[in-house]
């Protein structure tokens, strides 16, 4: 949370500055920084992420049937790894989770051209 602290001096509002450290992991809960980030590509005209996180979703409860999903989130709380499941089928969804986060990063980036004008 220290980096949102660092951009809490930026000029520009709360919740993009929360956009900018959010990240895709398994997390409990995810209805805050869904409607966060919603508002935010709503107000800048951006892309939405929430296809991309039911298909991890989709693959995760193929094997797992716990507490946790992925979603946005500012801290990671757990790891695929930490879960009980197949070696093989957790590195095909760690695969999957890095293409989400870098179609994430895109969207930030988008984001972050948009602000400069």
């Amino acid at each position: 949370m220290r980096l949102l602290k660092y951009l809490s001096y930026s000029p520009v509002d709360e919740n993009v500055n929360k956009v900018r450290i959010m990240t895709i992991s398994l997390t409990k809960d995810t209805k805050e920084t869904q409607e966060i980030f919603n508002q935010v590509c709503e107000q800048y005209g951006i892309g939405n992420v929430e296809p991309i996180i039911e298909n991890l979703n989709k693959e995760l409860k193929k094997f797992y049937t716990g507490k946790y999903v992925y979603g946005l989130c500012y801290k990671p709380e757990k790891k695929i790894n930490e879960l009980n499941c197949n070696k093989r089928k957790s590195e095909t969804l760690t695969m999957s989770l890095f293409e989400a986060n870098d179609i994430l990063s895109k969207l930030k980036s988008e984001l972050e051209s948009k602000l400069k004008n």
